[in-house]
C-alpha cells in the first residue's frame, strides 16, 4: 500500500511539474508500530503486621505508576477500577505500596503502567485482600 501510494504521488509530480507537488518521504509519514506491553509482575506480602503491594516493571527505571483499586468484583461489568496512588519505580525498576484490607468485604489491587517508550498501557495480575472471617476472594 505505501508504496503504491508513494508511486501514484511521483505519477502525480510528473504530470503536474515539479513545482506543483512537494513529496515527504513515506516512513516519516506512519507512525512507529507499538513494541507491545511491558512485563508488570506484582504481589502483596506482609511485612511486620502490614500489607505492601510490590512488584516490578519491565525497562522502566524511576518512573511513575499507577496502583488501582476496585471495592467490587473486578470480572463483573459495572466494577471499574480507580486510582489509588501514583508511586514511582527504583533504579532496579521494583515498586512498592503499602495497601490495606477492609472490615468487610474485599478489595482488589493492580498496577497500571502508562503507554510510553513505544509500549501500550500495561497492567499486572489482580491481587485481593480482605479480613480473615469477613471475606472471601473466589
Amino acid at each position: 500500500m505505501r508504496v503504491r501510494f508513494a508511486a501514484l504521488l511521483a505519477a502525480g509530480a510528473m504530470i503536474l511539474g515539479p513545482a506543483a507537488v512537494a513529496i515527504a518521504p513515506v516512513a516519516d509519514a506512519t507512525p512507529a508500530s507499538k513494541a507491545g506491553t511491558r512485563k508488570v509482575t506484582a504481589k502483596i506480602v506482609k511485612k511486620h503486621n502490614k500489607l505492601f503491594f510490590q512488584g516490578k516493571v519491565q525497562d522502566y527505571k524511576k518512573k511513575k505508576l499507577v496502583i488501582q483499586k476496585a471495592t467490587c468484583d473486578p470480572s463483573k461489568p459495572k466494577c471499574k477500577f480507580k486510582k489509588f496512588k501514583k508511586v514511582k519505580t527504583n533504579a532496579k525498576n521494583k515498586y512498592r505500596q503499602k495497601v490495606a484490607a477492609p472490615r468487610h468485604g474485599e478489595w482488589y489491587w493492580r498496577a497500571m503502567v502508562p503507554a510510553s517508550g513505544g509500549y501500550d498501557v500495561s497492567y499486572s495480575g489482580i491481587w485481593c485482600t480482605y479480613t480473615l472471617g469477613q471475606g472471601d476472594c473466589s
